[in-house]
């Protein structure tokens, strides 16, 4: 079942997909990529301790993350599909075909995965610092991400979307905070590829049902159906924002505007930067860089997507200029 709802004076979308295709149909006919392991379910019990609370993680729309130790002595992040997961067998499948063949240093790594009965497991490098969000937005007790970081976070993103939209040809259709990891040295990787999309070369969108997360999806492709590259420019101006507040992208503890688009926009028109910036990283901070990175997020997240820049020209380009 899906239920929309659009509340137009704050731009505020909130989207429930259906559950995805039954986890139980088989992998008929289809070969492993080149370079992707499959591993056993024993294997998989064995590295994470019998999928263990303690091994656990985190949790997302695939189900739950474990930190595993292969018999080999790699460590490794396992994602094991949950019996309510929104994703199914098409969307693990996808995954595992769409990053299998992308290789960039801002994209996580796709190792292996496991398939046995109801079982879908995805086994990926491992990322030390967790995810974006829950050091950014998060009960995160350790080290603030500080501002520096922050930029560097934002120039690998882009540069990691640039990627997938010049090259790849993807499009990923829910970037978000969650899905972006940090490595041991808060290096930022892309993740979470189940629902993205091929574009096609030579058409300028894809007509398809809308998916992704409220607060990230954009406005224009929900209401359209018609999904392009401007939908993650999107997103990811909801991400860069963040970076810049340390809001979320929808706080109900904002009554009169929970949308953090609507939020910013009338306090950076009349207050400037030091009016939105994150209270935490106020008191030293570059200015003009951050200045720069917000209205570079407004932009992003327009509401026509002909008034968005592209990833390559406005976005990468701008802020490592900015950065360096």
């Amino acid at each position: 079942m899906i239920l929309q709802y659009i509340i137009f004076g704050v731009d505020v979308i909130v989207f429930h997909a259906d559950s995805g295709s039954d986890m139980s149909e088989p992998l008929r006919n289809w070969e492993v990529p080149q370079g992707i392991e499959m591993f056993s379910l024993d294997q998989i019990s064995k590295a994470t301790s019998g999928f263990s609370k303690e091994c656990e993680v985190g949790c997302g729309g695939f189900g739950r993350v474990y930190r595993g130790n292969l018999e080999d002595g790699r460590t490794v992040a396992i994602k094991q599909a949950s019996a309510k997961s929104k994703q199914g067998q098409r969307e693990f499948r996808n995954e595992i075909q769409l990053l299998s063949r992308l290789h960039h240093r801002h994209l996580v790594r796709l190792l292996g995965f496991c398939q046995s009965g109801k079982n879908q497991v995805l086994v990926y490098e491992f990322m030390e610092n967790g995810n974006l969000h829950d050091r950014l937005l998060g009960k995160y007790s350790g080290q603030l991400l500080d501002c520096y970081q922050r930029l560097a976070i934002a120039v690998a993103v882009a540069q990691g979307l640039d990627y997938l939209h010049s090259y790849a040809v993807i499009i990923h259709r829910d970037l978000k905070p969650s899905n972006i990891l940090l490595d041991g040295n808060l290096t930022a990787k892309i993740s979470d590829f189940g629902i993205s999309k091929v574009s096609p070369e030579f058409d300028t969108h894809v007509s398809t049902k809308p998916a992704g997360t409220a607060g990230y999806l954009d406005p224009e492709y929900f209401l359209r159906r018609q999904l392009t590259t401007a939908s993650d420019v999107y997103s990811f101006g909801v991400v860069l924002l963040e970076l810049v507040t340390g809001q979320k992208a929808i706080d109900q503890k904002r009554p009169e505007e929970f949308n953090l688009i609507e939020w910013v926009k009338p306090r950076l028109r009349n207050g400037g930067i030091r009016s939105v910036i994150d209270s935490r990283i106020a008191e030293n901070f570059p200015e003009e860089q951050y200045l720069a990175l917000a209205t570079i997020a407004l932009r992003c997240a327009a509401f026509d997507k002909s008034e968005r820049p592209s990833i390559k020209v406005s976005l990468e380009a701008y802020i490592v200029w900015q950065l360096y």
